[in-house]
């Protein structure tokens, strides 16, 4: 029965609605300057009515829940974005320590010694006679050898160090990957739909995905709470609500393929390592043996 004591849990409630929205927004000022921090808001509604004459009789206001503001479309426009630019951006590095390589010099490099062994070519076809020129011709062939082969040995020290950094790569996109499983897994054990929403943990889910978008694309399909699938804009799945599938950096592999009417039973070996792809194809019958 509607009363004085209705009246005095009108107020309670009112300022139990007030403090949750005050500690909010107070939560939001100290967070100001925390990365990857979004802004939560309390959602306020009305208290259940009472039925009673002359009619319904409302009891207040109460603090339904904390939500984050947040815009999912934006945030996967963000994220692929994010991965086209670390991409570009990686490859002009790439690109550029190597066209650093191939930078005209004055007096030495690729292209001035190319260009020094042609001219000797046209002296010779001048005065083939002439042993001077000839002499001459044979040492820039060797400087021209031997600019390429100190380029060569460059952009297989870029390579190395190229691969080394995939690696290195590969490794944080797999630590990324599970623990972005391991946060679905506590998102899915925490979240009571309209009651409790583990606000936190979604932010760190997102910096997460972030920091996985910033070493490969990603495609993001959330389907609520832990439900979360992550997948490569090829289709492969990385991350699936609390299961994830690790990736891996390997060598050149071999395959074999055969037409239908072949017949070729033999085997080709290979000892060694490289990090180029080979491919071998039988155009006639015979034994070959390559040392």
């Amino acid at each position: 029965m509607p009363g004085l004591g209705s009246v005095l849990d009108i107020g309670k409630w009112a300022l139990f609605a007030s403090q949750s929205s005050l500690e909010t927004t107070g939560n939001n000022i100290a967070d100001v300057n925390t990365p990857n921090y979004s802004r939560r808001k309390v959602i306020l509604e009305e208290a259940p009515s009472i039925d009673f004459f002359p009619g319904q009789l409302g009891t207040g206001v109460q603090a339904k829940e904390v939500v984050r503001i947040f815009d999912d479309f934006v945030e996967k426009q963000y994220l692929n974005k994010y991965s086209d630019q670390e991409k570009w951006r990686i490859l002009y590095e790439n690109l550029d320590s190597v066209q650093t390589l191939f930078k005209n010099e004055e007096d030495s490099g690729v292209s001035a010694s190319l260009e020094q062994f042609w001219m000797s070519w046209q002296n010779l076809a001048q005065r083939p006679d002439d042993s001077s020129v000839r002499t001459a011709l044979l040492g820039d062939t060797n400087n021209l050898i031997q600019a390429v082969n100190i380029v060569a040995t460059d952009l297989d020290r870029v390579q190395i160090q190229i691969n080394d950094s995939i690696q290195q790569d590969v490794n944080q996109a797999n630590k990324l990957i599970q623990e972005i499983a391991d946060v679905n897994r506590q998102i899915t054990a925490h979240e009571i739909p309209g009651k409790n929403i583990p606000n936190e943990l979604y932010d760190k889910r997102n910096k997460l995905m972030r920091d996985l978008a910033q070493l490969m694309d990603i495609n993001v399909i959330d389907h609520g709470r832990g439900d979360l699938l992550i997948t490569t804009r090829s289709g492969y799945t990385l991350v699936d609500g609390v299961e994830y599938y690790r990736i891996a950096f390997e060598g050149p592999q071999s395959f074999t393929t055969l037409t239908p009417s072949s017949d070729f039973d033999g085997q080709i070996y290979f000892s060694g390592s490289d990090e180029y792809e080979y491919t071998f194809e039988v155009v006639t019958e015979g034994y070959v043996r390559s040392d």
